[in-house]
């Protein structure tokens, strides 16, 4: 009879565990969330603090950017025209920043070209390629559409340029 009682308690006792740490799980799930929303909460002042308008709902926030890879070619922006074969086995993707740094990065970049107001109308995501032989160079970007200019935004360095540059 004891054993049983034992056993029941140390049942019990693994139950209530899990709860407690299932609503630990809970609570950081939604703490992450809360941070993230207020993280582009800020960011959108900062832009529009910057001279730059943009509706939240034109930015990638969350890009898979190996499906940007597999997309048409019209998504190569400004690099080496793609390999007849396909990509080469040695094409290497290089790592994006997350959309907050590159909006920063891009208020920056922007008053450093001179200009001080922007609206973007669209941001089209792709990559700029360069192939050398048998090894090539994926480097995710951002089209940037405003009322009067285009600019490209290098997602892995932060540098924008101008579509001839």
């Amino acid at each position: 009879m004891e054993r049983t009682r034992l056993k029941l308690a140390v049942i019990f006792l693994l139950a209530a565990l899990n709860v407690v740490l299932l609503g630990y799980v809970l609570l950081q799930a939604q703490q992450s969330k809360d941070y993230e929303d207020l993280t582009r909460q800020q960011i959108m002042t900062y832009l529009t603090d910057h001279g730059i308008a943009v509706s939240e709902t034109r930015i990638p926030w969350d890009e898979d950017w190996r499906a940007v890879v597999l997309e048409e070619e019209s998504s190569n922006m400004g690099g080496d025209p793609l390999p007849e074969g396909g990509l080469p086995e040695n094409c290497e993707v290089e790592t994006a920043r997350s959309a907050v740094t590159l909006l920063m990065e891009l208020a920056v970049g922007l008053s450093d070209l001179g200009v001080s107001s922007a609206t973007i109308q669209s941001i089209e995501t792709g990559y700029r390629y360069v192939g050398e032989g048998d090894r090539g160079v994926l480097t995710p970007m951002w089209k940037l559409e405003t009322s009067g200019q285009s600019y490209y935004l290098n997602c892995a360095t932060g540098k924008v340029t101008l579509p001839t540059e």
